[in-house]
């Protein structure tokens, strides 16, 4: 429960604001474009942003495409979106799942790209991660729509996003120690009012945190988290009872790991190429049913068992939603894998 109230999962705070300052920079709002792509990498909270500026602006949020839509009945899929186009602004959370790596798994978003490029489709904006949208770069045509995407973290930008996220928790009695070391990670605002505290701002380990995140909020909160020791009260020498508290209501003192790689999983040792292909799948499309993996992937059933058990056991893959998800801790691992072995990765 204190790690979701320090680092809570779904928290992105000013990302809502910027998106909609970012829009309406764009002229969106005022008319003068049509079309608009938010690109994020995975774990960079691009489509929960949008659906969160959706539903502040009211803009009609468009289902995404069943697997018998994407593969046969794509046209009334596209029927139904000129149909929202006519009465209001939309947007489609997801584009990476209306696809399919199949021989008419592509016909649905071509139509739908095709459709926007000529100003058919009204004002959309398209939320799709990364590894999809390079894809359909490739494979669609999916780069003549200008696009956005949430800037990456790093340094003090990276601090105070996470001081953001821990800010509650810092003015509730919390108090960040990186290491060993005695001087605050986060200002405290009790203990800065009355002696001039100031918080130490690790560049070192922002700098090692960054690098191993990619600059991607989901994966460095994931690490954020991961890093996390609760202590008890005496064990800090500097620990200090507030003016006014009562004599046993001690600072809870949080320690910070400085040391990042072994909280990091790795990719096991998979056969190949099970491993590659269900790796690249999941990251392709933000997740993906076995059921699924079973009817895409030209391998037999059993190796996409095995190949999913071994990524599990390492912490590397998780079922979630009735979906694999690559898990945030090992993206940096699982993009490493991908990129030495040739796979198309994304530019992020």
């Amino acid at each position: 429960r204190l790690l979701d109230q320090i680092a809570p999962p779904d928290g992105w705070p000013g990302a809502v604001a910027g998106l909609e300052t970012a829009l309406d920079a764009r002229g969106f709002t005022r008319g003068e474009s049509t079309a608009i792509g938010i690109i994020g990498a995975p774990f960079s909270g691009h489509a929960e942003i949008l659906a969160e500026v959706a539903a502040r602006r009211r803009w009609a949020v468009i289902a995404q495409p069943t697997t018998r839509e994407i593969i046969i009945t794509h046209d009334d899929w596209i029927d139904r979106i000129r149909q929202t186009a006519a009465r209001s602004p939309w947007v489609l959370l997801g584009l990476e799942k209306c696809f399919l790596r199949h021989p008419r798994g592509l016909q649905a978003v071509r139509l739908l790209l095709a459709e926007l490029t000529a100003g058919r489709l009204g004002q959309g904006v398209l939320a799709c991660g990364s590894w999809a949208w390079t894809y359909l770069e490739v494979a669609a045509g999916a780069g003549t729509l200008p696009v956005l995407g949430p800037q990456a973290l790093e340094g003090q930008l990276l601090w105070r996003w996470l001081a953001r996220l821990a800010g509650p928790q810092v003015s509730a009695g919390c108090s960040f120690r990186l290491g060993d070391s005695q001087e605050a990670f986060f200002p405290d605002p009790e203990t800065r009012a009355d002696s001039g505290e100031q918080a130490a701002s690790p560049d070192s380990y922002l700098t090692l945190l960054a690098a191993c995140s990619r600059g991607i909020g989901g994966v460095a909160r994931a690490i954020w988290r991961q890093g996390l020791r609760r202590m008890p009260p005496e064990a800090d020498a500097k620990t200090v009872r507030n003016a006014g508290e009562d004599a046993g209501k001690q600072r809870q003192v949080i320690r910070v790991l400085p040391k990042i790689a072994p909280l990091l999983p790795s990719v096991p040792a998979v056969e190949r190429p099970a491993g590659e292909f269900v790796l690249h799948s999941l990251l392709l499309h933000d997740g993906q049913s076995a059921e699924l993996l079973f009817e895409l992937l030209p391998l037999p059933r059993c190796a996409i068992i095995q190949a999913l058990a071994q990524l599990q056991s390492a912490g590397v893959v998780v079922p979630q939603d009735d979906s694999w998800h690559v898990t945030p801790l090992a993206y940096p691992a699982v993009r490493r894998f991908l990129e030495e072995r040739n796979f198309l990765t994304d530019p992020f």
